[in-house]
């Protein structure tokens, strides 16, 4: 729900976007209990597992399968383990 940018009423919640943390967590704000906290909710091969499984789980098409990864991905604010030499190369 949260990379759809919706919000349940009532229980768990996790926040409008996520964080890869430089150690491969992924990060993000959860409610629980009326009460936000920054929490690590697994690591970016477990949640790409996830993510596969109900994808499996609810028989989607290879088109559809994109287009919850691209939605994945628009979720994920901050991947900390990417890197960048700060070279600009121009052919």
């Amino acid at each position: 729900m949260a990379m759809l940018g919706k919000e349940p009423k009532v229980g768990l919640a996790f926040g409008k976007n996520c964080t890869i943390r430089l150690d491969g967590l992924v990060e993000t704000l959860v409610r629980n209990n009326g009460r936000w906290r920054l929490t690590p909710i697994g690591t970016v091969q477990g949640l790409r597992d996830d993510m596969r499984r109900l994808a499996d789980h609810c028989k989607l098409t290879d088109k559809d399968r994109e287009a919850m990864f691209a939605e994945l991905s628009k979720w994920i604010l901050k991947d900390e383990r990417a890197t960048s030499t700060g070279e600009l190369r121009v052919h």
